[in-house]
């Protein structure tokens, strides 16, 4: 038996339903609201069910076609009680389009062609505003933000500490080695600033050090073999300290909200490597919705591009491991059970961010379990580091010219070769 078959088609005016002649056999038009218009554009390319189209549907019905042919799969999913095919596009649609605007002319709808162009043209507009906005909206974008400004400013911090250290140092050198905290040591050059004021009670309500430490500071200050430091000169630095000191705040305050946001847009993905490592790989990936659909394999080299394709290209060998290095479970175990982890890892990873992206369902623990579970039985198999081959073996009994020294070796011997002959004299 032949299945007589409806096809469905939605355009900027409406949407249409078309016979297998091409015919239009109902019709739902938007109207004349340019706003209304765009919102229900874009919940159908979104997938999403409008009105119109179930009033369309239920025409179509009482008509006696056997299936619906959509040109949306994510629209199919929605009627999934009826049979439904999904052609992308359709013939019918194709068709529609291509003889659109002729079709429009015979409604008493627009006057011209010019005005049919400029509604086109302002649907168009207002389209393209509204899904930049609904991007731009989306947590994840300001995640990403976020921890990009809190790298930036983990590198300005170094270089103030740095500066900070040295330029006090002149003063009281010895501080510096006995004070690795860099909090602590901004704080003091900030608040206290001269070494003889280390033996005053400021020093003591500044840092809330226990009294030993305390007493070991003083004795280095008062024995100290710095150069001494005018208010004139002191004034300066302690104005960098104390605006270094800031930024140290402000840093805790990006990294706060970051747990806090994390939370709230990829549970699963902070519950197995952190906020600050889950947004760092979002981050990288572009949102939440493209770290979600790339695979495992591109989770475990993100950060490292530089170092896969100077590989592809010269043949070394390529990382195993990004910015999911920073991972204590992988940057602390031995040397031939990273590539493993990282393996593992990123397989969990890319688990944890499709759930969060598709359902925001909160099943961190489970795979942190399994994670965990599958890095033990590796820790287990392979306690110690494999035997590394003999060059006999490795490479045999020819030489072992990387592919840079074989091209480099050929092209020395065309030169040679093809080496332009000195004229006569």
């Amino acid at each position: 038996m032949i299945e007589i078959r409806a096809y469905i088609v939605d355009t900027l005016f409406g949407i249409f339903g078309l016979d297998q002649a091409n015919k239009i056999i109902t019709k739902k038009f938007f109207g004349q609201d340019i706003t209304e218009t765009v919102e229900k554009i874009v919940e159908l390319q979104n997938g999403k069910k409008i009105p119109e189209l179930e009033e369309l549907i239920n025409e179509i019905e009482q008509q006696n076609y056997d299936e619906l042919v959509l040109e949306d799969s994510r629209l199919a999913r929605n009627f999934e009680d009826k049979n439904t095919i999904v052609e992308i596009p359709s013939e019918a649609g194709r068709v529609l389009r291509s003889k659109l605007l002729s079709f429009m002319k015979e409604f008493d709808i627009w006057k011209s062609e010019e005005e049919i162009f400029r509604y086109i043209q302002r649907i168009n507009i207002l389209i393209t505003r509204k899904k930049i906005k609904e991007i731009s909206e989306e947590k994840d974008r300001f995640i990403a933000q976020a921890i990009e400004a809190v790298d930036d400013c983990d590198k300005s911090l170094n270089v103030f500490v740095s500066r900070i250290r040295e330029w006090y140092g002149l003063h009281f050198p010895e501080l510096d080695k006995k004070l690795p905290s860099h909090t602590s040591y901004v704080r003091i050059v900030g608040t206290v600033g001269n070494r003889k004021e280390i033996q005053t009670a400021l020093f003591e309500k500044t840092v809330g050090f226990p009294q030993e430490k305390i007493q070991k500071i003083r004795n280095l200050a008062k024995n100290s073999m710095g150069a001494a430091i005018t208010d004139f000169e002191l004034k300066p630095l302690q104005e960098f300290a104390l605006v270094t000191e800031q930024f140290y705040i402000i840093r805790d305050r990006l990294a706060t909200y970051i747990e806090e946001a994390m939370q709230e847009v990829a549970p699963n993905l902070k519950a197995l490597v952190g906020a600050l490592l889950g947004a760092r790989l979002i981050s990288l990936a572009g949102s939440l919705k493209r770290l979600a659909f790339i695979p495992a394999s591109t989770i475990q080299v993100l950060g490292a591009e530089k170092a896969l394709f100077r590989a592809l290209r010269t043949g070394a060998k390529p990382p195993k491991h990004g910015i999911i290095f920073q991972w204590e479970d992988i940057h602390g175990a031995p040397y031939w059970q990273k590539g493993k982890i990282s393996r593992v890892l990123a397989g969990k990873l890319a688990i944890a961010a499709r759930v969060d992206y598709f359902s925001g369902e909160y099943i961190g623990d489970n795979i942190l379990e399994d994670l965990t579970r599958r890095i033990s039985e590796i820790k287990r198999k392979y306690p110690t580091a494999p035997k590394k081959p003999k060059k006999e073996e490795k490479y045999g009994k020819r030489k072992p010219y990387e592919k840079g020294q074989r091209k480099f070796k050929k092209r020395r011997q065309y030169d040679k070769k093809n080496k332009p002959k000195k004229p006569k004299q």
